[in-house]
């Protein structure tokens, strides 16, 4: 396996942690100096399959990569990001000339953040990059979690915390998608309104539910 620096980004908060992917250690050092120097927390790896083995152990807000790297280059990682659906900005490096810059550019359109041409022109260039892509994913992170937490409240009682009519209507609905696949009777079960006052089914809608979706009987000949 491939070199291996770790100075704890798994588990770091605040400004943001990093893995620098490249097999140049000179690029890697004045990288990850000009981000640690800047608060970040910052990994290193020498190639695309070490990083891959450092993803499997914990995640990092950005990953900064080489385009040309032995055993993984950086476009490997960026499909393996995308592919996992890791939740990681993928910074490209790549040289100056115009077939690199091509290939950056394709790397944008396969989802990359950003890119950095090496060695990078400033300490500047590298931290207002990266501070870019950590808000973006903290923003998608954030947005992630409000939606989650919608949807939650969404089909929930406010009061009670019990699932609502929502929720039993979504859940009717899947339930009779399965029926019809499979060709499976349908019940529904529930407190009469005699016993509930206000009970939504009854024994005989369930009766009329488990007769309505009965898988149709087939004819025999005679």
């Amino acid at each position: 396996m491939g070199e291996l620096s770790q100075v704890g980004g798994k588990q770091a908060v605040g400004r943001g942690s990093v893995l620098v992917v490249d097999d140049s250690r000179l690029v890697r050092t004045v990288v990850g100096h000009h981000l640690k120097a800047a608060g970040f927390s910052v990994d290193e790896a020498d190639n695309g399959q070490t990083a891959m083995h450092i993803l499997s152990k914990g995640s990092y807000d950005v990953i900064i990569t080489d385009l040309k790297m032995p055993e993984l280059d950086g476009f490997g990682v960026l499909a393996a990001v995308k592919r996992l659906g890791l939740s990681i900005e993928v910074i490209i490096l790549t040289g100056a000339h115009a077939q690199d810059m091509s290939s950056a550019v394709r790397a944008l359109r396969l989802g990359a953040h950003d890119y950095l041409t090496k060695p990078p022109s400033s300490g500047d260039e590298v931290i207002l990059t990266v501070e870019r892509a950590v808000e973006k994913k903290r923003l998608r992170d954030e947005n992630k979690r409000l939606l989650h937490e919608l949807e939650s409240l969404s089909m929930t009682d406010a009061l009670t915390g019990v699932p609502n009519r929502r929720s039993f209507d979504q859940a009717l609905a899947q339930e009779m998608a399965r029926a019809r696949r499979y060709g499976s009777a349908l019940g529904v079960v529930g407190p009469s309104p005699a016993s509930c006052g206000r009970g939504t089914f009854s024994s005989a809608t369930a009766a009329r539910s488990s007769s309505r979706f009965s898988p149709t009987p087939t004819r025999r000949g005679r």
